[in-house]
């Protein structure tokens, strides 16, 4: 893994050496691993581009303290009303990454009781638990039950689509993950969201080789699709040559007009593009959890003290106390935006 002399970094390197030195006192140390760093994925970036978005990162479904009201709010509820409080808490953790959380309200939800939208919600926080058991199948049949039941919420829907895409990579089927992706900005109802999904484009097709890049271009019939993909070979294989590069932007331009990739795959060689998204995978709820959640207070303090405005958002996710749940949640966290994760531990 290498690190850039740029100023972004500085605080990633210095996470990484209290890192180091905090976790010798617990007998092992944690795997630091940059997702394009991983056998058999292109490391040569596509761009880079320093605006911050870490607010961005932000789950839309609440904060975490929300999830604690919830399920304060449930002890006294009943019927319907119980019901919904503790779908609401499950979706949220599940958004920030607290599986095992999630995973015990989910096996508590009466679904029966909840509205339809709830229900729908219910099933999407099933699907995305199947998914990180590695049941893809199962969690592809439910998505599509879904949206083949007449729901019309957006939000719902979007994240139906999100789920497949990320249903599509855990297959390799990046092709569809891209289509189902693109297809998921219809529904969204802010800019922001619409930016997120973009950059999420973005890291999935930096994360790909160009013959895999070149199997997408030929293999999908949305035209947005392989403007994507046409951009991001046209980056790999413009690179050092900027002459080249601009008359191939040109073309692209005039073939692909008002497209929005170049916002995020701007082609800025050489070099790798600063981290926006860090995560953090430590065995919360597990018997180590009181190390673990040590671990995380400094992991946070750290990234509290650094001021900096392309300092990277931090997202913590749960690994409880299932060791082979680890690789799951690991392509999970991969999956949804991370430049680097750290552990598990």
């Amino acid at each position: 893994m290498k690190f850039l002399p740029q100023p972004s970094h500085f605080f990633l390197i210095l996470w990484l050496a209290v890192i180091s030195i905090s976790l010798g006192a617990c007998g092992g140390g944690a795997p630091v691993v940059r997702p394009s760093d991983e056998a058999g994925v292109s490391t040569n970036p596509i761009g880079s581009d320093n605006r911050d978005i870490s607010a961005s990162r932000l789950p839309e479904s609440g904060s975490l303290e929300d999830a604690s009201r919830y399920l304060q709010q449930a002890e006294d509820a009943v019927g319907a009303e119980k019901q919904a409080l503790l779908t609401k808490a499950a979706r949220i953790f599940l958004d920030y990454g607290q599986y095992s959380q999630a995973q015990q309200l989910y096996q508590q939800i009466q679904p029966q009781q909840l509205d339809i939208n709830l229900a729908a919600r219910y099933q999407l926080i099933g699907a995305k638990l199947a998914l990180l058991a590695g049941k893809s199948a199962q969690a592809q049949s439910a998505v599509n039950r879904l949206l083949n039941s007449g729901i019309q919420d957006p939000d719902i829907l979007g994240d139906a689509l999100e789920l497949l895409a990320e249903n599509d990579i855990q297959l390799h089927n990046y092709a569809a993950a891209l289509d189902h992706f693109i297809e998921a900005e219809s529904y969204q109802d802010s800019d922001q969201a619409v930016e997120n999904l973009r950059y999420r484009i973005a890291r999935l097709l930096e994360s790909l080789r160009n013959s895999q890049l070149s199997s997408i271009a030929q293999r999908t019939h949305n035209a947005a699709s392989r403007a994507w993909v046409e951009l991001a070979l046209l980056y790999r294989e413009s690179a050092g040559q900027p002459e080249q590069l601009s008359q191939n932007l040109d073309s692209w331009r005039q073939q692909y007009p008002d497209h929005p990739g170049e916002q995020y795959l701007s082609g800025q060689f050489p070099g790798g593009k600063p981290a926006r998204q860090v995560a953090l995978l430590l065995p919360l709820s597990s018997r180590f959890g009181n190390a673990a959640n040590a671990f995380k207070s400094g992991f946070q303090h750290m990234r509290a003290a650094d001021a900096s405005p392309q300092a990277p958002s931090v997202r913590i996710y749960d690994i409880g106390g299932i060791p082979e749940l680890a690789s799951e949640v690991y392509q999970q966290a991969v999956n949804e935006g991370a430049d680097f994760v750290v552990g598990p531990l």
